[in-house]
């Protein structure tokens, strides 16, 4: 009612006052901000590509899902705001996983602190100051590992051979035997081999996907207006 009677005098009548001018301002400024603060429609569910997880898919850790179709999903944990954490932070996991880049998904987190903070700001979940990469590379190299040697176990159980023999390439795990299967087909039974202790991870020189020029997986979703922003 204050700005509208502002607005219906001084402004209106053309005769603003610099003091008038500054109140009609702050309070429209602080409609604005609570006016975004609620909105009636449903929050939506941050996604790859406008996709719902199906109920097929096995979450491995804070970091990744893998589902029934063999697809990998990388739960990424800063905003992306053209720096291309999207791309950037998949290929950490796609690499110490040994997938296939083509099988390779994302979504963004939920504001969940205790899983996704910032590992430079304390227990805050935030994106700023170029610490993307720097605070979630040996995080979702961990990760990365993690499920693979989870998916390995798996495989080994299920083909009753060593661990030790299974070779893991382009998100195929094989054995000189001949078999051979996809990361969805030990995904759920894999859930049931949590490994104890640290995972081991490749030596930078068996890297093949970090480093190397591949295509952004945003680049759809940014060019087809599908893309999801905080505001």
């Amino acid at each position: 009612m204050y700005i509208k009677k502002l607005l219906n005098t001084s402004v209106v009548a053309n005769n603003v006052s610099r003091r008038d001018f500054i109140k009609v301002s702050s309070l429209a400024g602080l409609g604005f901000m609570v006016g975004c603060g609620k909105s009636a429609e449903p929050p939506r569910k941050p996604s790859a590509a406008g996709k719902v997880p199906s109920q097929d898919t096995i979450e491995f850790n804070a970091f990744v899902k893998v589902t029934a179709d063999n697809k990998v999903t990388v739960v990424i944990k800063h905003l992306d705001k053209g720096q291309g954490v999207t791309t950037g932070l998949p290929t950490i996991v796609a690499e110490e996983m040994d997938a296939a880049w083509a099988q390779m998904e994302w979504e963004f987190a939920p504001a969940d602190a205790s899983r996704y903070n910032n590992l430079f700001w304390g227990p805050s979940q935030g994106t700023g100051g170029s610490s993307s990469i720097a605070n979630s590379w040996m995080q979702l190299r961990n990760a990365g590992a993690t499920a693979r040697t989870m998916l390995v176990n798996a495989a080994a159980d299920q083909w009753q051979v060593p661990a030790a023999e299974i070779q893991v390439k382009q998100g195929v795990l094989s054995h000189p035997s001949g078999k051979s299967g996809g990361f969805g087909e030990f995904a759920l039974a894999a859930a049931n081999h949590k490994p104890s202790g640290e995972p081991r991870l490749k030596d930078p020189s068996q890297f093949t996907m970090v480093g190397a020029n591949l295509p952004r997986k945003d680049s759809l979703a940014k060019t087809t207006g599908r893309a999801v922003y905080t505001i």
